[in-house]
């Protein structure tokens, strides 16, 4: 038998049986402490919390029973409700228990009265939460919850960079709201598996962002249920693919580029290629200028869907050339080597610009939205300028734009430096061809293997060839063999006429 009774005298008189019943019965643990610190009743559901019997409780000070909890919040707490007789409610962790506790401390004269409830699933649920809207709100991905009915009800912080509206004007919005207007009929479609309990992966779309833009998204949406398993919403999970589809589209328009580049080296026939797949893929004009060392910019090439408007800008540009000292544009282009990007041309930039009225006029009529100019460059050399116009299409330039249009510009100034010097080449070949023509001896010139890669008129005829060209590449064996061929017969002939002088 226990040393003291299941209740003290002072407990008996303080509760009635209905009241002693009532606590045995509660779902939270409930104890009482004296003025002593020493425990006058425990409930059932404390005994099982505190892992020991009641009778081993009773009548014993809780911080010898519990050591470990001096100076941890229980401890502060118990004293501070005790000193200022104020009630307290905390929520804290205990380490030689492993669990998280909800504490509300009634004081009195007599002592503590404590209710605790143990609340280590609902933190871990809420530790859980936390974690998971700490990984939503950090994602890169657009992570948006809807009703079945399509009301948005979270909207993460990808979302709002994505799509361009904020948490407070997204949710409470019907999800169509991101949705293009060829678009509209997708919820529903997406919806009826959702209820089926089926997921949608990975499928991609397209979305509309605040300010009007387009995006080429993949979105995965699954379905949310609640504690009894009902769908009740979904949570879609959405990628911006517009970057990747931009950065194929860009790698497919520069392997076109590098084909057109390599097929031909003729400069003119080359920027005219280069113009077909610039217009009005990337630009609804594309002007190209060569500058000399003077400065002074010569158009090589201009195009556009209009020929009528290619023939009208070659006249506009020699009436307004562009001028050589202009601090921007073209010219500053050349003199630092670095492009030039107006995302949008206002009205006041053309009156900016403009030499005259009628400039402007023309200026205005063009209608031009965008404009990029790029410097050609080859050899660590400027040799130019690209400009790219965004005009009917009304599009606006970006940096990533810019990033590609440099491309375009290094690699067209390398095959058009490379042009060039095959045309000198060919013209100082030309002037050197007709300097050996006149020479009486014959000439070749062999490469490293013995072809003859150059050979005059006066060489063919003494080698017994009918013309210069037919001495080249010839294989040096063949060669060798019918330049013999013909000395033995021209040997021939001269003994024959010997022969018949001395008779």
């Amino acid at each position: 038998m226990s040393t003291y009774p299941l209740f003290s005298d002072e407990t008996k008189l303080m509760y009635d049986g209905q009241v002693l019943a009532f606590l045995e019965n509660i779902g939270d643990a409930f104890i009482i402490l004296d003025t002593s610190w020493c425990y006058t009743y425990v409930n059932r559901t404390a005994e099982t919390i505190l892992q020991k019997k009641r009778e081993d409780l009773l009548g014993k000070n809780v911080w010898e029973i519990y050591p470990e909890a001096i100076d941890t919040t229980f401890w502060t707490k118990y004293h501070e409700a005790a000193g200022t007789q104020t009630i307290i409610e905390f929520e804290d962790f205990y380490a030689p228990f492993l669990k998280w506790f909800h504490v509300r401390i009634f004081p009195s004269e007599a002592g503590l009265a404590i209710y605790f409830q143990e609340i280590t699933e609902r933190k871990q649920a809420e530790e859980a939460r936390l974690q998971l809207a700490t990984i939503v709100e950090s994602s890169n991905d657009a992570i948006i919850g809807k009703t079945r009915e399509g009301i948005i009800t979270s909207w993460n912080s990808a979302a709002e960079r994505m799509y361009g509206y904020s948490a407070e004007e997204a949710v409470g919005r019907p999800i169509t709201l991101i949705f293009p207007p060829d678009r509209q009929d997708e919820f529903a479609k997406i919806m009826e598996q959702i209820t089926r309990g089926e997921q949608v992966a990975h499928y991609e779309t397209t979305r509309i962002r605040k300010d009007g833009a387009i995006l080429l998204v993949s979105i995965t949406v699954s379905p949310i249920r609640n504690n009894d398993g009902w769908i009740t919403g979904a949570s879609a999970i959405a990628r911006d693919m517009t970057e990747r589809q931009h950065a194929e589209e860009q790698a497919h328009f520069l392997a076109n580029v590098s084909k057109v580049l390599a097929s031909t080296l003729d400069y003119q026939e080359t920027l005219a290629n280069i113009a077909q797949l610039v217009v009005p893929q990337l630009a609804d004009w594309f002007i190209v200028d060569l500058v000399d060392e003077r400065g002074h910019f010569e158009l090589i090439e201009v195009d556009h869907r209009d020929p009528r408007k290619v023939q009208w800008a070659r006249e506009l540009r020699k009436k307004y050339p562009i001028d050589p000292h202009a601090p921007a544009g073209a010219p500053n282009v050349v003199r630092t080597g670095q492009a030039e990007l107006y995302a949008e041309i206002t009205d006041d930039m053309l009156v900016a610009s403009a030499r005259d009225e009628e400039e402007l006029a023309i200026s205005r009529q063009i209608g031009i939205t965008s404009v990029m100019i790029v410097p050609l460059v080859a050899r660590g050399k400027t040799l130019g300028v690209v400009t790219f116009v965004s005009a009917e299409s009304g599009r606006r330039y970006t940096t990533l734009d810019v990033t590609l249009a440099e491309e375009v510009g290094r690699r067209v100034g390398i095959a058009l430096d490379n042009a060039i010097l095959y045309r000198q080449v060919q013209q100082s070949r030309d002037q050197l061809d007709v300097i050996l023509r006149g020479i009486a001896d014959g000439i070749t010139v062999q490469d490293v293997n013995g072809s003859v890669i150059y050979a005059n008129d006066v060489a063919a005829h003494m080698s017994g060839f009918p013309s210069a060209e037919a001495m080249l590449n010839m294989p040096p064996a063949t060669l060798m063999q019918a330049v013999s061929r013909f000395v033995m017969k021209d040997e021939e002939k001269c003994s024959s006429q010997l022969m018949c002088s001395s008779i």
